[in-house]
């Protein structure tokens, strides 16, 4: 059971010394994040299964199923957020946050590039609930947004995290005691630690998990992966899909069950992507560091009131595309078509793809699963 407690607020540098290891951390992270931009198609074509999975592609815009409405001002669908039959979609290529109803009516937006209440100085990460709020985080930063349902500004927060060189959040998910948030930090040794944090109703800040990584041996880097955290009836879910097995936690921070996914096909690591890393990394004499050599194909999960568990996963056959799946059978949800953007609600799931002149959605219904 973790104990130790965060609080919000702003913590200054301490010294020189900190402002040139936060650099040299970041310098890391970047040339990690510039080979991954460059990724090129790979094909894991070693599966014994015949089931070859598409990972990291570039290519071709997928087709949208005909008929489904274009929206010319919403450019990407990263994450959304389901309440009282409107959708809340991030749009992290256009800085905004759409309103959906329930039948695919855009309402209107909210948000923007700024530095003003509200506005995002980097690009949003993800959206989630707290109550009837609308919670929104940064990329590469540790600060969150808070708006009405209808979009206005509420507060503009950061949240401290203590012992932390770099800290970033990933991703935040509602939870019955408050808001949860997924967060890394970036240690002094270039090591990176994956916390929980709970922030109750009350304004209580707290860690209720980490995954900590070895403190010897070289730095593990993970390009192709990142810690995934969810909803769950009795929790949160909170693990990696470079593992077998996702943990369920209660709110306490006690680990309530694993539940697993070795009937998924894992992926090999890209050698050319491994081999641009490393050519990236080469310069980087004070870093001794290793790159997972497998990973299963899960970007998110979504865990409903009766607990069944649904995964959004790469898709086996398309370039940079997803489909759902379900833990009873390890089969496709047939009512669902694959596409760039997929995010799962309790009845419906909302799906998205690229067109040239905005992006196409849709929402279908999560009868068949």
């Amino acid at each position: 059971m973790s104990g130790t407690t965060e609080q919000a607020g702003v913590r200054p540098a301490s010294s020189l010394m900190w402002v040139a290891l936060a650099a040299a951390a970041l310098a890391l992270l970047w040339s990690v994040a510039d080979v991954w931009r460059a990724r090129t198609a790979t094909r894991a074509t070693d599966d014994p299964n015949g089931n070859s999975i598409a990972v990291l592609q570039s290519g071709q815009p997928l087709e949208a199923p005909p008929g489904t409405p274009l929206f010319e001002n919403v450019l990407s669908v990263e994450d959304a957020v389901f309440h009282n039959g409107i959708w809340f979609v991030l749009d992290i290529l256009g800085n905004r946050v759409h309103r959906l109803a329930s039948d695919g009516t855009l309402l209107g937006s909210f948000g923007r590039e700024g530095s003003g209440p509200g506005e995002f100085r980097g690009p949003p990460t993800a959206i989630g609930l707290r109550g009837d709020t609308i919670v929104v985080t940064e990329h590469g930063v540790n600060s969150y947004h808070l708006y009405s349902l209808e979009g206005a500004p509420i507060e503009d927060r950061l949240l401290r995290l203590d012992a932390c060189l770099v800290p970033q959040i990933l991703d935040v998910a509602s939870a019955s005691m408050g808001l949860l948030f997924l967060v890394t930090c970036t240690q002094a040794d270039m090591r990176v630690e994956s916390r929980v944090l709970l922030e109750r109703n009350d304004g209580f800040i707290r860690t209720v998990a980490t995954r900590v990584p070895a403190r010897e041996g070289p730095i593990v880097v993970d390009a192709f992966t990142q810690p995934l955290l969810s909803a769950h009836p009795d929790g949160f879910v909170f693990g990696n899909p470079k593992e077998e097995c996702l943990s369920v936690y209660d709110t306490e921070g006690d680990v309530l069950e694993s539940v697993c996914h070795d009937w998924l096909t894992p992926i090999t690591a890209p050698r050319a992507l491994v081999n641009e890393m490393d050519a990236a990394l080469a310069s980087r004499l004070d870093v001794d560091w290793i790159l997972p050599d497998r990973f299963f194909p899960i970007v998110a999960v979504f865990v409903t009131r009766d607990e069944q568990w649904i995964y959004r996963v790469l898709a086996s056959d398309d370039p940079e595309s997803y489909e759902l799946v379900t833990a009873d059978a390890g089969e496709r949800i047939p009512s669902v078509p694959r596409a760039r953007y997929v995010v799962a609600h309790e009845e419906s799931v909302l799906a998205g793809w690229e067109d040239i002149e905005g992006t196409r959605i849709a929402i279908y219904p999560l009868e068949d699963r």
